[in-house]
């Protein structure tokens, strides 16, 4: 493949052959941005690290050295 242009996906396609019609593979692609873009995922995967991130206070400051 000789590729001559300098792009994205969205612009000149896919930098790479192909064995599905390229216009598919773009509307997969737009399909797959819209859910992941959507703004409930989003505030689901917002929530979701806010789980699971550590938000426990820190240690006093002589807690933070002592030994074991």
């Amino acid at each position: 493949m000789k590729v001559e242009q300098a792009g994205d996906q969205c612009t000149l396609g896919c930098n790479f052959d192909t064995k599905r019609p390229l216009r598919d593979i773009l509307v997969d692609y737009k399909a797959v941005l819209g859910q992941v873009c959507c703004p409930t995922a989003y505030a689901g995967r917002l929530s979701r690290l806010a789980v699971m991130l550590d938000r426990s206070p820190p240690l006093p400051r002589h807690a933070r050295w002592r030994r074991a």
